[in-house]
């Protein structure tokens, strides 16, 4: 639920002009990865949620169950109309950092994201069977690498 997700996801829900769908084909899905900012959770509690409930679109909270993909995923809310953002996770990443004993790496691949972010999504993708669809992604402007590598 970043900044650049929370702005298209903003405009969709606002601005009908801006989406070539209905919101009720429409689901939101956030992989939470634990020890996230008590500023976002506020932030998307106070302006997000209401947004999501106002228009009844799907949101989906999922987290990574544990240390090893086998652990699974778990589904923390999937709800139509979401009051709370469960920024914990279950499984968290700083668990995983403390257990490697490192820091969270920002150079290079972010492996910590392909692991408690991408695994998850598709995880639950895969479990839902949700047939043909289509991700959308929030990238800053000035992230042109990333989108690439994500193409």
């Amino acid at each position: 639920m970043g900044v650049e997700s929370n702005a298209i996801l903003t405009r969709w829900l606002t601005d009908p002009m801006s989406r070539d769908f209905p919101l009720e084909d429409l689901t939101v899905i956030t992989a939470q990865t634990g020890d996230e900012h008590i500023d976002s959770k506020t932030y998307c509690e106070k302006h997000i949620l209401p947004l999501l409930r106002r228009n009844k679109v799907r949101l989906v909270q999922v987290a990574r169950a544990g240390r090893f993909e086998e652990d699974g995923i778990e589904v923390l809310d999937d709800s139509t109309h979401p009051e709370t953002l469960y920024i914990d996770g279950a499984y968290k990443l700083s668990d995983e950092l403390l257990f490697a004993g490192t820091v969270p790496q920002f150079a290079g691949v972010h492996k910590c994201a392909l692991k408690f972010k991408a695994f998850v999504l598709d995880e639950w993708l895969s479990q839902e069977n949700p047939g043909p669809f289509r991700h959308a992604f929030g990238f800053n402007a000035g992230e042109t690498n990333r989108v690439a590598r994500s193409e």
